[in-house]
């Protein structure tokens, strides 16, 4: 691990609210730009340019409203043809404001009859040609596509999937997010998959979840005082593990604005956690 990992915050923080100086107090040293619409982009753009603080986009952006289905690796193909021009518009954004990488939830969310009966060899494959696909559009576009571990998907939600995929595709990285891997029924533990992905990780989404208190789309901030014990996630021991195996240039906390919780204890769980960070970053460990 190295001492050259940019910290900053995703525009959930501020509740996509369209004036990033919000986050430009916090002294971000990269923003992740998330749910913009085409209407707020050209502000939003512009802003940025002023900025001058680099940033990565979460795909789709911009888009207007909710995703209600991403099948990026299928199986109806219709459906995947939809999210693969959400990341083409999305890329093309990125590559308006000389972004850093976008983020792109990969494999499909599959639930109920949608995940169906077929062979995991062949939805693997599938998913390996969608992988191949995004792998393309990064090299046209000339900005890096980083994946994101989403589900339940029962053909791709083991680190040992995501391992086998990266080393099909190897201009693809990892965006970890410690809590969809935390949250999901039926998967081996968070620990476990931090420690098989690790070594493609170059992305860490940072926020803390329960398994009992999750909800889609909600994050509750990362505190300090947050107890294992009590199903939260030991980031202590998941930010350690992948600094041991992997150089990560980007961690970007991407928790909720109306998370509820205590703003004071909110920017002691930051500042503890940043200080955490730069520790393993320093010590190597």
């Amino acid at each position: 691990m190295d001492n050259s990992s940019r910290v900053g915050f995703s525009t959930t923080v501020i509740g996509r609210s369209l004036d990033l100086g919000r986050l430009a107090v916090l002294e971000p040293e990269i923003i992740e730009l998330c749910g913009y619409s085409a209407a707020q982009w050209p502000s939003v753009r512009a802003q940025v340019e002023r900025l001058g603080i680099p940033v990565g986009l979460h795909c789709p952006l911009p888009f207007e409203g909710f995703v209600p289905y991403f099948d990026i690796t299928g199986p109806d193909p219709s459906r995947q043809e939809e999210a693969f021009a959400l990341v083409r518009e999305t890329l093309r954004a990125a590559h308006e404001v000389k972004a850093q990488y976008v983020v792109v939830h990969f494999p499909s969310v599959l639930r109920g009859p949608l995940a169906g009966n077929a062979a995991p060899e062949s939805r693997r494959e599938e998913a390996l040609r969608s992988a191949r696909r995004l792998s393309e559009l990064s090299r046209q576009y000339g900005v890096a596509v980083l994946l994101e571990n989403v589900g339940p998907n029962p053909y791709l939600y083991l680190g040992e999937h995501f391992t086998w995929l990266f080393g099909q595709v190897p201009e693809l990285r990892m965006c970890l997010d410690f809590g969809h891997a935390h949250v999901l029924p039926g998967t081996e533990d968070v620990y476990r998959f931090a420690e098989q992905v690790a070594p493609f990780v170059v992305g860490l989404h940072v926020y803390n979840a329960t398994r009992d208190g999750y909800r889609v789309g909600f994050h509750d901030a990362p505190l300090a005082e947050h107890n294992p014990e009590e199903g939260w996630m030991d980031l202590s021991t998941l930010l350690a593990s992948v600094a041991r195996r992997s150089s990560v240039p980007h961690l970007v906390f991407e928790y909720s604005e109306d998370c509820g919780q205590d703003a004071a204890a909110v920017r002691r769980g930051v500042e503890h956690w940043i200080a955490t960070w730069r520790r393993l970053c320093r010590e190597g460990i």
